[in-house]
């Protein structure tokens, strides 16, 4: 009799253990803007997604529980996926990010696709569910390619903030942005799976890309038309957006976290010129770039695949031309009327170039050192190119203000002797590129 007494007893303190735990839980999720019992992270009977129990009704379970778990902080009660992963690669990533590992794991025992949302530790057999037994596809199912997501499982230092040149040193993250124990980035650094006040389960508010430049910070960003603009994002097709406007948006407006077509840069689409002209079109941006790219004479970008690369030598082989090549996305201003002559204009800010002595630049001063990327050393072969008596195609040698005779695109000319085409032009001036070679509704 006592030991059956006893027995009873023991089985009322376990079950009470859990409640407290359980209720303890749900408290501190409470607190959030948007219960944990309201979002899609209830997996029990009570949950509004499209998946969730038949009738377990317990929430927190589906990931802990106070025994028999897999002795895995926090009280981890899903078995750890055994997948091996693809994991993201860039020319551009100085990061060493390694298969999965941390908080990470356990979020990809559900998000990999690759485990039953049922089958958890405490549990002889699987929690059968509404809706499918595996995460459905979609964005939120990864799969084991995590070569389109953002990077995870690698260390934050100042080292490598150093090294990349737009990286936050990770001293002056905010608060809500947490590395894990070895200073390492994980899907806990951007999601948190019991508050849903912001969205996506992020850690903080990302309009105007608040979260992104938490940790990068691009060269130029601040006060570009990207990051400014008003502009409605309703009018474009290719892609659904988060929020209103390009500025708020910001870097959402071509890249993606998370099933990215472009994995390298992690942008929307796969194709690069995609991302720029899905609102470069008039349906978003005021100028209908590619209605200039449909005339006969344009650098067209769609005539070229894979070319380019943003690690490749200033002078560009094999010869290609992407929107990037001229443009920085980071650093663009809108262009202003302005009369007289301009080095280099806003569009072109921050952009890569050949100076006249055939020197690359990181940061072209000059239009010209933005075109003699191509059009310098690099030979282009030009369709219908009209012969000349000095047939010298590396226009870099033909301006060069040592000849006898120049126009006066690297240096103006001096002497009165020279009568400009231009009424009104005065001696000593200089011209651009784009002064002569422009579309037809381009800065006269």
């Amino acid at each position: 009799m006592n030991h059956r007494i006893g027995f009873f007893i023991g089985r009322v303190e376990r079950r009470e253990c859990a409640t407290i735990f359980l209720s303890a839980w749900l408290c501190c999720a409470a607190t959030a803007q948007q219960r944990l019992s309201e979002t899609v992270h209830n997996l029990a009977v009570s949950g509004p997604g499209r998946v969730h129990a038949q009738s377990e009704q317990q929430i927190c379970l589906f990931c802990h529980a106070p025994h028999n778990t897999a002795g895995v902080r926090p009280l981890w009660n899903r078995t750890a996926s055994t997948a091996s992963y693809l994991i993201y690669q860039s020319s551009t990533l100085n990061a060493l990010p390694g298969q999965p590992n941390g908080s990470s794991k356990l979020c990809l025992s559900c998000h990999d696709g690759t485990i039953a949302l049922g089958s958890v530790l405490n549990r002889p057999d699987q929690i059968r569910m509404s809706g499918g037994d595996f995460m459905p596809a979609g964005l939120t199912n990864l799969g084991t390619d995590l070569s389109d997501d953002h990077p995870i499982s690698f260390q934050y230092t100042q080292g490598l903030a150093t090294q990349d040149g737009q990286l936050v040193n990770p001293g002056l993250l905010p608060p809500p942005i947490r590395l894990d124990s070895s200073s390492q980035v994980q899907c806990t650094s951007c999601h948190d799976a019991h508050n849903n006040s912001h969205g996506s389960f992020l850690v903080m508010d990302n309009a105007y890309s608040g979260l992104c430049v938490a940790c990068h910070s691009m060269n130029g960003w601040t006060g570009g038309a990207h990051r400014t603009s008003a502009a409605s994002t309703a009018g474009a097709t290719g892609v659904s957006f988060p929020f209103a406007t390009v500025g708020e948006n910001a870097c959402r407006s071509c890249h993606r976290p998370h099933t990215a077509g472009g994995h390298a840069r992690l942008n929307i689409f796969d194709v690069d010129e995609d991302n720029c002209l899905d609102c470069h079109n008039g349906s978003v941006a005021r100028t209908n770039i590619r209605a200039q790219l449909d005339k006969f004479s344009a650098h067209d970008p769609r005539r070229y695949a894979q070319l380019h690369d943003p690690t490749e030598a200033a002078n560009v082989p094999p010869a290609h031309v992407e929107c990037a090549d001229c443009h920085n996305p980071h650093a663009v201003f809108n262009e202003p009327a302005a009369p007289g002559y301009t080095q280099i204009g806003n569009t072109l800010r921050r952009s890569r170039g050949v100076t006249a002595s055939g020197s690359a630049i990181q940061e072209a001063q000059y239009e010209y050192e933005v075109c003699l990327r191509c059009h310098g050393d690099t030979v282009v072969s030009v369709s219908g190119r009209i012969g000349r008596h000095s047939d010298v195609p590396n226009l870099r040698m033909r301006f060069a203000n040592t000849n006898a005779s120049f126009h006066p695109v690297f240096a103006s000319v001096v002497g009165n002797e020279t009568i400009s085409l231009i009424p009104g032009m005065p001696h000593g001036s200089m011209i651009r590129c784009t002064d002569c070679h422009n579309n037809d509704q381009g800065r006269r």
